[in-house]
């Protein structure tokens, strides 16, 4: 007798840390509270986002005013990732203490 059973969850990647993981659902949690796309691909995006760290420079502050307390600092920057490249799409900004978000940079 075989059993399958399979789930439809986003947070699938093993890959990435939990501290990556809770910056992905604090990010996700703040996209659902704006008017950003939050169908199922956006979504998946977002939980699935590329983390990087960038230093907060004055053109990110000139998108960004929650940023400008973090000039010159180092934060994570998140890009959602999707299976198909788009031509622009916004990044957010989270704070590497906290893991809560910052701020947002609109798609251009």
């Amino acid at each position: 007798m075989s059993f399958l059973s399979g789930c439809n969850d986003f947070n699938a990647d093993s890959s990435k840390s939990e501290r990556d993981q809770q910056v992905l659902d604090n990010v996700w949690a703040f996209v659902e509270g704006t008017e950003m796309p939050k169908d199922e691909e956006w979504k998946k995006a977002w939980l699935n986002g590329e983390i990087e760290e960038t230093e907060v420079t004055e053109n990110i502050t000139s998108y960004v005013d929650t940023a400008k307390k973090y000039h010159g600092q180092t934060v994570l920057l998140i890009t959602p990732t999707f299976e198909a490249e788009l031509v622009a799409y916004p990044r957010i900004l989270v704070d590497p203490e906290t893991r809560e978000v910052i701020g947002y940079m609109p798609g251009e």
